[in-house]
């Protein structure tokens, strides 16, 4: 008995040597920025000056020339009502954070997202800071 074989190829469909340009056509490379890796809890604690337990009072937009402005993002100024210190003094019932967040009524997504925040009002939350 004889067998005949073509290769490979000659199990594959019909269609595929059709599929194939058409998956180059549209394939096209993706942009992307590095990620840092994530730093370790220890090394954060270590490395603040202030840690509290707090409650979120409200976020509000500000004006603040050390953040740069990026296209659909806005700078927040964050209360918190402190609950508890566990590093550091503290000489008020409250902390003030100015920080990114995504703006009220962006204009379109932008290619860039800069380290942003969002926080609930009422909700709490643990603050790592250091002095400035």
């Amino acid at each position: 008995m004889r067998y005949q074989t073509r290769g490979v190829f000659s199990r594959l469909p019909l269609w595929f040597p059709l599929a194939l340009p058409i998956v180059f056509a549209f394939s096209h490379s993706v942009r992307a920025y590095p990620v840092p890796a994530p730093i370790p809890l220890k090394k954060i604690i270590q490395e603040s000056d202030v840690i509290v337990k707090a409650k979120g009072l409200d976020s509000t937009p500000v004006a603040d020339g050390w953040f740069e402005k990026y296209t659909g993002y806005e700078v927040y100024a964050t209360r918190f009502q402190v609950i508890s210190v566990i590093k550091g003094n503290l000489k008020g019932p409250e902390v003030l954070f100015h920080h990114y967040g995504v703006a009220r009524q962006p204009p379109f997504a932008a290619s860039f997202s800069p380290q942003k925040y969002e926080f609930e009002e009422g909700r709490t939350y643990i603050v790592f800071a250091k002095n400035s």
